[in-house]
């Protein structure tokens, strides 16, 4: 056990060391605002800890660190549970029966088989797989929003919008396909909207808004990675 808690300081702070500057000068300013914002406006404080975790969890997948799987298994168990007592009953069930499975295959496949090649390749989507992918998004937001209405959900629309976008997201990450990030942040302007409504009873989850808001740039952060990775591994393919 102490073996392993070493390694894992170990590799945390070699990944801390591989961030650049305007990483880590975003990494720490997002947590500063978490903060700040939590205490001014009097929030809950476990909101800011599954918030806190989920900034960790982004940022270390952004640099392909596995342990960031155990930060986003917790953040999709916890952030269910707050969805539910927000009434967000789209996030709920997207948090706790979908990514958090999700999260939990990923901590077990990479836990078990760290050393298997990983496969580097990304990809693009067609215009019409594109198209195709809109239209679904319109289908599945008209009827699950429906649905979630019937059963008392808060803003039923916008969480469904937001189960599809992540839903999608999730996908196209796990087979590596840039479009992913059109996706997350579709999911995140969603979540942003969802947790401004919240503020109409009170500020105990404005965490979770700010945590959405800041999630703009590491979404583009990552997008703007996978470009470049994307550019370099299809310049190296041509140099063969």
């Amino acid at each position: 056990m102490t073996s392993y808690f070493t390694c894992f300081i170990a590799e945390i702070k070699s990944v801390f060391n591989s961030l650049k500057w305007y990483e880590k000068t975003y990494y720490f300013f997002a947590l500063f605002c978490l903060v700040l914002v939590t205490i001014i406006f009097k929030g809950d404080y476990f909101p800011l800890f599954v918030s806190l975790c989920a900034i960790t969890a982004s940022i270390l997948n952004a640099k392909s660190f596995w342990y960031c799987f155990y930060f986003f298994a917790f953040t999709a168990f916890s952030y269910s549970f707050l969805a539910f007592e927000n009434r967000f009953y789209g996030e709920f069930i997207l948090n706790l029966f979908f990514l958090f499975p999700v999260y939990m295959r990923g901590i077990f496949r990479w836990r078990f088989k760290k050393n298997q090649q990983i496969i580097l390749e990304i990809s693009d989507l067609s215009f019409k797989q594109m198209l195709l992918l809109v239209l679904l998004g319109v289908a599945v937001t008209g009827i699950y929003g429906y649905v979630l209405r019937q059963i008392g959900s808060a803003l039923p629309y916008f969480n469904a919008l937001a189960t599809f976008a992540c839903a999608t997201a999730a996908i196209l990450a796990t087979k590596r396909i840039i479009q992913q990030w059109y996706f997350w942040f579709l999911y995140t302007f969603a979540l942003i909207v969802i947790w401004a409504y919240s503020l109409t009873s009170g500020t105990a989850q404005i965490s979770f808004l700010i945590l959405n808001i800041l999630f703009i740039g590491f979404n583009w952060i990552g997008y703007i990675n996978w470009y470049r990775l994307k550019k370099y591994l299809s310049d190296a393919e041509v140099c063969k």
